[in-house]
């Protein structure tokens, strides 16, 4: 799908979108080793196993830690289902994508009911864009969703950890900062997105406020949500629109951050290993809700084979047009 031309940001958000524009690029740790996001995230599993297991705490149990909110029926962390937990003032429009259905206005985001890190996640600026996108998906057995892109000229990503406390063990702010476009899809496999670690400009009360926030949409025991927010200001005010929320396996994103050296991210992976192995410990009295990975691979495996059954179906098709073609042009010679 060829990309439209940037759009205009609105007045309201012009001079914010501008100061993000602006602001230079993170200079990366130059001279030193740092782990890129796939090794980290194994060290990470790696300290945690560890952590548990000196805490007596079985590891595969951290799966359970946000079970109440997964959705047995559907087999997944449903996106619809956690919309609703979402307070209006937070909330985004959004709706099941379905037959017939044309956004009030542009750009919106289609993404599939259950995705991380972006994945299928396409963005539509106009309605031709949006029907090309419904088209795509029309032999898809995955619902997806369209939501409507969140104003704001900041994008922020809030990870937090707890145990049965009401007080975090563990709070990090990282912005998401992307040149390319007003309303990127920002992930770790997009190559515009530049993640930025500003915890450190918060007060430690400024944190638990941030965090407190979050906990007027559910208690979970870990998660990263992303929040879009005209300035840092507001952000703390409470100003802002909720675009994602992971419940199932949320990695710690300022660890992206290029400026990290080797060192600084195993401390901080030593911090947040021990934190979850924390909030698992906090389950070992509570009974097994029902089971939250096997369901999750069982899903993911189902959405491998439906992505194999669409490009043969799309071959196929192919195939019929171009035979039919031959035969018409072959009939009139």
């Amino acid at each position: 799908m060829k990309e439209s031309p940037r759009l205009v940001p609105s007045p309201s958000v012009t001079a914010d979108y501008a100061t993000v524009r602006k602001r230079p690029a993170a200079k990366p740790v130059t001279g030193r080793l740092r782990m890129d996001g796939r090794f980290s995230s194994i060290v990470l599993v790696t300290a945690y196993i560890l952590d548990s297991l000196r805490m007596l705490t079985a590891p595969w149990r951290f799966f359970q830690i946000n079970a109440h909110h997964f959705s047995q029926h559907k087999g997944i962390y449903s996106k619809l289902a956690i919309d609703h937990m979402i307070p209006p003032k937070w909330r985004l429009q959004q709706c099941p994508m379905a037959d017939g259905y044309l956004p009030p206005s542009y750009p919106v985001f289609v993404k599939p009911e259950w995705g991380e890190n972006g994945q299928g996640v396409v963005r539509a600026d106009n309605q031709e864009q949006y029907q090309q996108i419904v088209n795509s998906l029309v032999h898809a057995d995955r619902q997806h969703i369209v939501q409507q892109a969140a104003p704001g000229a900041r994008e922020f990503e809030l990870y937090t950890v707890y145990d049965r406390s009401d007080k975090p063990l563990l709070v990090t702010v990282t912005e998401a900062v992307n040149d390319a476009h007003q309303y990127p899809v920002n992930s770790i496999k997009n190559g515009s997105t530049r993640y930025l670690d500003i915890t450190g400009q918060f007060s430690s009360e400024q944190l638990d406020q941030l965090a407190s926030f979050k906990r007027e949409i559910g208690k979970f025991g870990v998660s990263r949500v992303c929040l879009r927010a005209n300035s840092i200001g507001d952000l703390l005010a409470g100003t802002f629109h909720v675009v994602e929320l992971n419940l199932f396996t949320p990695m710690p994103i300022n660890l992206m951050d290029m400026r990290y050296s080797l060192g600084r991210q195993l401390r901080f992976i030593g911090r947040v290993a021990h934190a979850l192995a924390l909030a698992t410990r906090a389950l070992d009295d509570e009974r097994c809700t029902g089971p939250v990975f096997s369901r999750m691979m069982m899903y993911s495996h189902r959405r491998k084979t439906d992505r194999i059954t669409s490009r043969l179906h799309e071959k196929t098709e192919k195939t019929a047009v171009r035979r039919d073609h031959q035969k018409v042009h072959g009939g009139l010679q």
